[in-house]
């Protein structure tokens, strides 16, 4: 046969001593050394033949074989092995160049806005198809405002963008959206999507990332300053080695899930490696790197000598530590948020005050041994009785304990209270901010290829670099002496990478028209979907490039255009809408609606930035039996703790919220009829009909047909129609007291709440 299989070929003598990936196959002379025979006798994990052992007199044969040193007949080829030769497979549509294209001439020249509208208009006329009407004033200002900032438009703005007829009105819209705090806030959660974000490790041992949320944070934060998408690259995968450094930045590559309990650490090592380097193809490239860890990739042009070549630069950088692991993740992560001298300084100050009062106090508490003890369960009864799934035998336990050590010690002496107060002085100083950020490696070294993907079998070495099918002009060597992450940044943001603006670009068109132009956003490999509008993708590619990658830039041509601004209705030609003739429903997603919900009842708390996290550790038990306080949960869902080990909150849960241990550029859309039971009968959405409801009962100036205008205003963002009021007024006065929050959860439930005309 001359199909190789395991890097092995059985048609020739030196095939056979020459092996494949575990090695020679037989060693002349000597059968007891030749994995061959130990396969046929099922002494090791490879058995040949895998369906049923051979029987021992066949065995014996081939130990027989082996021991006369091989005859091989005279007919059979006696050179190296040899394979078919495979002519080489085009490269993919998607490591072309960005191409420069300029816009199509359309029919109709009084149509189009801009030229993404002279792109879409021109395949319409191909085909023989009409754009939709635009959509109504109302429903666009809505549409916008959810797309923009995740909430709905308030009455005022509503109001205010009604009155105001001129054609500059939108674009005004626009701008005040594009400069609101929400912006950033909305786009960082799609990002957060894609990072697979969460604030704990997730598997067996889920320990939280007590400082995950400073990442969070910086994401709204480098969206609402427009920071340019190759910067945003680089400081994610290097931002610790930039000058300025950036380290929070890298929680990129800290955020995603790792099995910490994995008994072989080499291999989780290599787990961790492998999760990022997937997370950075998916996120930046559209490729699936990781499907090249244990052989060539079988679709795109990656082998895996190129994916070792890469997972050396991430192997090279310090996420989990050396030698048996111990203690939360956080801590052995942890870097200074702004790693100046003076501030490394003061921190190394701090350590050393609370180490020498700890210190001190152990000292003198092991002289009063008992003391101590006594005072240390007192504080694990404390602990115990605040947390609400404590054991009570155990704490019964400690209190038998603590009255035993209280019944033969003295009263603490004056000396630990004092002791105890410097410690405590000592915690309460200012404290330098650290952020979970990654570093170099003190000795950072190229990977052999793991055969099969196994870490203990090594093949040859893959210097450390990047796609060799992507050759791109101006790159910097990677220095010996670090890891490759800062050249592996530039890379990837260099303005001639033919996957980079193109895969960024789709992710913004996939958020504003709900679905990108190319489908599969995370994927744009060979089974990845080609794209609908191949030119319309290069130009926008392109375009990103020209405004110095500004995203808000793209996102204000985008939503500034015709075909962004159509209605959602149109015959049955094209159902799917591939051709973007018409605008396509959408259904809030799990934030949005939950958020909305929110928003409209009154009750949304706008605080922004810092952690909620209420619960820090090892997750040992289940979320809903930590205490949480009330008012984190009413604040916008991008704040939310996220622990890998629990459900995400019901609604969000309901909804098709993104699962945190993979890549999730597109979510899922289900409807399903627990969702329908959901906002019939959930705590959540009746707290929030109520306090909607005693919002509306409370404008003693309106009556109840402006109070079911205004209803409408806050949930559908437009005046309420004759008819709207007539059925909601039957409804009010046919029923008891409380009709008007079984109003408003109706009405949380209608479709033109859950939807996005």
């Amino acid at each position: 046969s001359n199909k190789r299989k395991g890097g092995l070929l059985l048609d020739s003598r030196a095939g056979l001593l020459q092996g494949g990936d575990s090695g020679a196959a037989a060693v002349a002379g000597a059968p007891d050394k030749s994995l061959l025979v130990r396969a046929l006798m099922y002494s090791e994990e490879l058995k040949m033949p895998p369906k049923g052992r051979l029987g021992a007199a066949v065995v014996a044969d081939f130990q027989d074989w082996i021991r006369r040193g091989l005859p091989w007949p005279d007919s059979a080829p006696v050179g190296p092995p040899t394979t078919k030769v495979e002519k080489p497979r085009p490269l993919p549509w998607s490591f072309q160049p960005v191409r420069i294209v300029p816009a199509p001439a359309v029919k109709d020249a009084a149509w189009p806005k801009n030229d993404i509208d002279r792109f879409i208009l021109a395949r319409l006329e191909r085909e023989g198809l009409i754009p939709a009407p635009p959509a109504e004033p109302a429903a666009l200002l809505r549409r916008v405002t959810v797309d923009l900032t995740g909430l709905p438009p308030t009455v005022e703005e509503l109001d205010a963008y009604l009155r105001d007829p001129s054609p500059g009105a939108f674009e005004e819209a626009v701008r005040r959206l594009l400069a609101s705090p929400q912006f950033g806030e909305r786009f960082a959660r799609y990002w957060m999507d894609v990072v697979r974000y969460a604030d704990s490790t997730g598997f067996g041992a889920d320990y939280t990332l007590d400082d995950a949320w400073r990442y969070r944070d910086y994401l709204i934060d480098a969206f609402n300053r427009d920071l340019p998408y190759g910067q945003f690259v680089r400081e994610q995968i290097a931002g610790d080695l930039l000058t300025p450094p950036v380290p929070v930045a890298t929680g990129f590559l800290l955020v995603g899930p790792k099995e910490l309990a994995e008994y072989d650490k080499e291999k989780l090592r290599m787990d961790v490696v492998d999760e990022q380097l997937n997370t950075i193809g998916q996120a930046f490239l559209g490729l699936t790197l990781g499907c090249a860890r244990c052989h060539d990739h079988k679709f795109d042009p990656v082998p895996t000598a190129d994916y070792y070549a890469l997972a050396g630069i991430l192997r090279s950088t310090r996420t989990i530590p050396p030698g048996n692991l111990s203690g939360p993740i956080s801590a052995w992560n942890h870097r200074l948020m702004d790693p100046t001298a003076e501030q490394a300084k003061a921190l190394e100050t701090w350590k050393k005050e609370v180490e020498r009062a700890r210190t001190r106090l152990v000292q003198v508490r092991d002289r009063k041994g008992a003391v101590a003890e006594a005072r240390t369960l007192e504080r694990a009864i404390a602990r115990l009785k605040a947390d609400p799934g404590a054991d009570a035998d155990q704490i019964r336990r400690l209190e038998s304990e603590l009255a035993k050590k209280k019944s033969v010690v003295a009263p603490t002496p004056e000396e630990i209270e004092r002791l105890e107060n410097e410690l405590l002085r000592a915690y309460m100083r200012p404290k330098p901010d650290e952020v979970l950020a990654v570093e170099d490696e003190k000795a950072p070294a190229d990977l052999r290829i793991n055969i099969r993907g196994d870490v203990h079998n090594l093949g040859a070495p893959a210097p450390r670099g990047f796609l060799g099918t992507i050759p791109l002009d101006g790159r910097r060597p990677i220095d010996p002496k670090s890891s490759g992450r800062l050249q592996l940044a530039e890379w990837i943001a260099h303005p001639d990478h033919p996957l980079t603006a193109r895969v960024a670009v789709n992710r913004l068109w996939h958020y504003l028209m709900g679905a990108g132009l190319v489908r599969t956003v995370d994927n744009f490999g060979a089974r990845g979907e080609a794209p609908s509008h191949p030119e319309l993708l290069d130009h926008l590619a392109r375009r990103l490039r020209e405004e110095r990658g500004s995203l808000k830039a793209i996102v204000r041509e985008i939503v500034l255009s015709r075909t962004y601004q159509m209605a959602a209705r149109g015959g049955s030609t094209d159902p799917e809408n591939r051709l973007l003739g018409r605008r396509s429903l959408r259904r809030l997603d799990a934030e949005a609606l939950r958020d909305a919900m929110l928003a409209v009842s009154g009750e949304l708390d706008g605080t922004r930035g810092g952690s909620t996290m209420t619960y820090t550790g090892r997750l040992f038990v289940p979320l809903e039996s930590i205490a949480l306080p009330a008012d984190p949960w009413r604040r916008r869902a991008v704040y939310l703790p996220i622990y890998r080990g629990t459900t995400a909150p019901d609604l969000l849960e309901a909804f098709d919220f993104a699962p945190p241990g993979m890549v999730t550029g597109r979510r899922a859309s289900t409807t399903v009829p627990t969702q329908a039971l959901f906002l019939m009968n959930s705590p959540f959405v009746l707290d929030r009909a109520k306090a909607l409801a005693r919002s509306l009962r409370d404008r003693a100036d309106l009556d109840d047909a402006g109070r079911v205008d205004l209803l409408y205003r806050k949930l559908f963002a437009r005046p309420s129609r004759e008819i709207d009021r007539r059925r909601a007024l039957e409804f009010v006065r046919g029923s008891g007291p409380d009709a008007w929050t079984d109003l408003a959860q109706a009405l949380f439930a209608s479709n033109e709440f859950l939807f996005l005309e």
